[in-house]
């Protein structure tokens, strides 16, 4: 990070810091004093401050606000102000706005001030910077260790999914393992409390699996490509609808003519037939921010476009999943805990949560490399089709590039890895489904009815809501299943909840505004950033800040100033003032127009490749059957984004007098 950047973390505070002595004026003295240690400390340390230490003790003060008691923080920039309190030093004005000088939560707090708290600490939280090399080195080193503690795969899971029996499929609670490391990880004595809440969990799983994911049938299923790279794809150089090789384990459930081909009669044309091969994934690292990246894999082509039909398959499937109590109330299934498309629910329902403090939010840690094939395969057991297709269509084998230290190709034992298209959507479920089995132990609910427990849970990925009073079990049946609770974002407190990107403190957002980018007048994109977290600082009040930012961008490139729900990019403003734009009458639309800067869309060409995976580009992209007159197959290649001047109408500008 350049020092320039630096500087503008700087501004940025100050601009915060600013806001919250507009609110109280007497913060006023010990803000310059905490601008003066902020900028003695980045020079001692660098812009860790801002990127890593700032957060951490951010998550600090998350739990306690969770907990209502700020303990002495062990922390690098969290030191006290004596010995008599444990007020860290830094922001201490506004930290005593939140807590007494004993540590004790205010029982009077104005979120406002815990919104500014968390803005300083966070505001460099999701800084898109590239990590150190190190930094890659302890990601992947914690990758392959998650990957030694877990279960080795089951024979089922060599074999192509054809042959299952749900005998072969097993019990959560099985003792006949094959492994010896099994039987240490999961050895139990009869009367071990787990015992009794893994057979629960067996039972809701088995119940949830035959009444939701009953009926799979092959021919119901619609394939098609996701937008994420593959291990043989390539954007600008493969084309992903000619499939270079089909697994042979594919070819047992899904076979190539059937399923990756749009016309089967063509295949005797092709010059050369398909290759029956199983490849491997390729582990990759896209960046994240400066503690480190984020390690996916790159699932082969064929693979991936079978898991794209199977978890399309399973989201209708819970989508269609709505039940009735016996009186005729309504009573959600699946559908009311699990939404593939929409976030939002589960922010809502944690601002509930933190206002009541009923139900807790919960986050795993490294939850889709953690869900092991022994858990998957007993879980949904009672439909031994769908686990056939799993089998099939999970990829076996990872290469490695990125850390020599390890072996270069491994046979993985986890269920799948990100990159796969069926791993949101299987964890989504077993965590629901675990969750509904925790709740049926506690409030001792018969499995069976398990129903009328389902709307008490909200799962998005590996970020759950479930009752607080069911946590107890659910930690007794995660470590049983091993998986792993992330405590640093697991709140079951009376204060605090933190879901799917919204942090709420007693009903209250004070979900921080995280600078990704600051403006570059050579990076088009930059600009673009700027200004929308320019405008996410003034719709939540802190408008120093945002007229900071603002100046930053304008320093580089022009943006229009619009209204807050102007149907146009620009600078938004709650201010009704008169801003003298270029017209015209557009005579062709009947309309007035006005000249702004606006972004250019990523622009996205294709090149001809000739062959038969036009057609099956063809019926995938255009599932409707109907020609688009400016549809065209081939190998596409985006370019860059921009902004540049264009017309836009009149009409969406409430600052010209637009219906808004």
């Amino acid at each position: 990070m350049s020092k320039s950047y630096v500087d503008q973390f700087y501004k940025t505070i100050e601009g915060v810091l600013a806001d919250a002595c507009d609110i109280d004026p007497l913060l006023r003295v010990g803000c310059q004093r905490d601008l003066i240690s902020l900028m003695s400390l980045v020079e001692k340390r660098g812009p860790s401050v801002y990127l890593m230490e700032l957060p951490t003790i951010g998550r600090a003060l998350d739990r306690a606000l969770d907990d209502g008691f700020l303990p002495l923080l062990a922390l690098p920039l969290a030191g006290r102000v004596n010995t008599r309190t444990t007020i860290p030093r830094l922001f201490q004005g506004i930290w005593l706005k939140l807590f007494s000088s004993e540590g004790v939560l205010r029982q009077d707090v104005d979120p406002t001030f815990v919104l500014i708290l968390r803005q300083l600490l966070y505001v460099g939280h999701k800084y898109e910077v590239a990590a150190a090399p190190e930094r890659l080195y302890s990601v992947t080193k914690e990758f392959f260790d998650v990957e030694r503690i877990l279960p080795p795969t089951e024979s089922l899971w060599d074999n192509d999914g054809t042959d299952l029996s749900r005998s072969a499929l097993g019990h959560l609670d099985d003792r006949s393992l094959d492994s010896s490391d099994c039987r240490t990880l999961f050895s139990r004595t009869a009367d071990s409390p787990d015992v009794h809440l893994l057979d629960t969990c067996q039972r809701v799983a088995d119940c949830v699996v035959s009444e939701v994911f009953s009926g799979f049938d092959r021919e119901a299923l619609t394939f098609r490509h996701g937008p994420g790279a593959t291990a043989g794809f390539r954007r600008g150089r493969e084309y992903k609808y000619t499939f270079a090789a089909w697994s042979p384990r594919l070819e047992t459930q899904f076979q190539y003519d059937r399923v990756g081909m749009a016309n089967p009669s063509l295949l005797a044309d092709l010059d050369s037939e398909v290759v029956f091969a199983e490849e491997a994934s390729r582990l990759i690292d896209v960046p994240k921010t400066a503690k480190g990246p984020r390690l996916i894999a790159a699932e082969p082509t064929c693979h991936q476009w079978v898991q794209q039909g199977l978890a399309g398959w399973m989201a209708d499937k819970i989508r269609a999943d709505r039940g009735y109590s016996r009186r005729g109330k309504r009573s959600y299934g699946l559908c009311g805990c699990i939404d593939f498309r929409n976030q939002a629910a589960s922010g809502y329902s944690a601002l509930e949560a933190s206002r009541d403090g009923q139900k807790a939010t919960i986050d795993l840690k490294s939850a889709s490399d953690r869900l092991s094939c022994w858990l998957v395969q007993r879980l949904f057991r009672t439909n031994p089709e769908l686990v056939g297709a799993f089998v099939a269509s999970r990829t076996r084998y990872m290469r490695n590039t990125l850390d020599k230290k390890y072996d270069s190709l491994i046979k993985l034992r986890k269920f799948a890895t990100m990159g796969s298209a069926l791993t949101f959507p299987i964890q989504s479920v077993v965590f629901t489904m675990l969750a509904i089995a925790a709740g049926c132990e506690t409030l001792g609910v018969a499995p069976h009815r398990w129903r009328t427990l389902a709307s008490e849970v909200r799962v998005y990925g590996d970020d759950m809501i479930v009752p607080v009073s069911w946590v107890a079990a659910l930690r007794v049946i995660f470590k049983s299943c091993h998986l792993e609770i992330n405590e640093l974002k697991t709140f079951s407190g009376k204060n605090f909840r933190e879901s799917c990107g919204v942090d709420a403190f007693r009903g209250y957002d004070v979900t921080p505004v995280k600078v990704k980018k600051f403006p570059d007048a050579s990076k088009p994109s930059t600009i673009i950033s700027a200004v929308d977290t320019s405008n996410l600082f003034h719709r939540k009040g802190l408008w120093r800040t945002a007229a900071y930012l603002t100046r930053a961008v304008t320093a580089c490139a022009e943006a229009p100033v619009v209204g807050m729900v102007d149907g146009v990019w620009g600078v938004q403003t709650f201010s009704k003032g008169v801003y003298q734009y270029r017209t015209r009458y557009n005579s062709n639309l009947q309309r007035m127009e006005t000249r702004l800067f606006q972004p250019r869309p990523k622009q996205t060409r294709r090149e001809r490749v000739e062959g038969v995976g036009n057609l099956l580009q063809f019926f995938t992209e255009d599932p409707t059957n109907q020609i688009l007159a400016d549809w065209e197959s081939g190998r596409s290649s985006t370019t860059e984004g921009g902004y540049g001047r264009r017309w836009v109408p009149v009409s969406d500008l409430s600052l010209y007098g637009g219906e808004r």
